[in-house]
């Protein structure tokens, strides 16, 4: 008997420090939370292509002569910029959506190879990136709305980009953006002709922690206000004096290698949403299930070419 009460006594006394840790914790998370970043609207409307840096950059990173930016409002009431390049007798129209962190910028060479090909091109800024308000003081910090996204996309295809009715818009999506486009494909909302998604974001890297605890994770804070902390692994961008070509994994060619690098180096704008947090991966995970639960996507009259590495 008297060994039954000391092992009860100890389950009892065990119990009383995890509720205690416990509390102590969320009591930590909340304090925490409410540190978290001020969410005033950053304005980057009067952010343009900077033509003196041209001078430091190799010819296939610059923008001809017929490239222009300019701004539309989303309909949730921020600042979104774009870009377009017009050919004479153009063949079609070509828009560009691209990834995760990524700005106008560093699609130049490639709205070159279009326009040579006699391909119109639009290309925009995802709200938090480029030459985009960013809803984060801390602009690092990617915090992306996926169906605000769609809705944006949606409405910069639609209403911004012009094309003629009998040949309607090729759209490329790299990553994200392909992700993106799906989500807005498996909606319903609208449809596209044809797509080219490079590398689509159907799923993202964890590292050591696996994908549903990472999700479970992020879901977590998200809802106890601590979603603007950063995912494991993320962070602002710093410049690496030790940089090299090899750090580069997306290409072998030591030349556009250092591209986003010099971009970063020499335009503050260009860092923006480098950091993943928890908040976007939380909202990433939720739009993925809205991807794969659809039952719009899998009888979709869009003609798709999908490149995976």
């Amino acid at each position: 008997m008297l060994v039954g009460f000391v092992s009860t006594l100890k389950v009892r006394r065990c119990h009383s420090v995890n509720l205690g840790l416990t509390l102590f914790g969320l009591s930590l998370l909340l304090f925490i939370a409410s540190c978290s970043p001020p969410t005033e609207v950053i304005k980057t409307s009067n952010l343009t292509y900077d033509a003196n840096l041209q001078k430091s950059l190799t010819s296939i990173a610059l923008p001809q002569n017929n490239f222009k930016f300019d701004y539309f409002i989303s309909d949730h009431g921020y600042s979104l910029r774009y870009g377009f390049s017009l050919v004479d007798e153009s063949r079609g129209t070509i828009v560009i959506a691209p990834g995760q962190s990524e700005f106008i910028e560093g699609y130049f060479e490639l709205i070159n190879d279009f326009n040579q090909n006699n391909y119109n091109v639009w290309i925009m800024d995802w709200h938090g990136q480029g030459g985009s308000d960013h809803a984060l003081t801390d602009y690092n910090r990617a915090g992306t709305n996926f169906k605000n996204d769609q809705d944006d996309i949606k409405k910069f295809i639609s209403q911004i980009v012009v094309y003629e009715d009998h040949m309607p818009p090729i759209i490329f999506a790299h990553s994200m953006g392909a992700h993106i486009l799906l989500g807005l494909l498996s909606s319903g909302q609208v449809a596209i002709d044809r797509a080219v998604l490079s590398a689509p974001m159907i799923t993202v890297k964890t590292g050591l922690f696996p994908h549903g605890l990472s999700s479970f994770v992020a879901g977590f804070a998200s809802t106890l206000g601590l979603g603007w902390w950063y995912a494991p692994g993320n962070n602002e961008w710093i410049d690496d004096i030790n940089y090299a070509a090899n750090d580069n994994q997306n290409t072998s060619d030591s030349e556009r290698s250092f591209l986003k690098q010099k971009w970063r180096r020499s335009l503050e704008h260009t860092r923006k949403s480098y950091g993943v947090t928890l908040m976007w991966f939380n909202n990433y995970v939720n739009s993925r299930k809205r991807i794969f639960n659809s039952s719009v996507l899998p009888n979709t009259k869009t003609k798709i070419l999908m490149t995976i590495p």
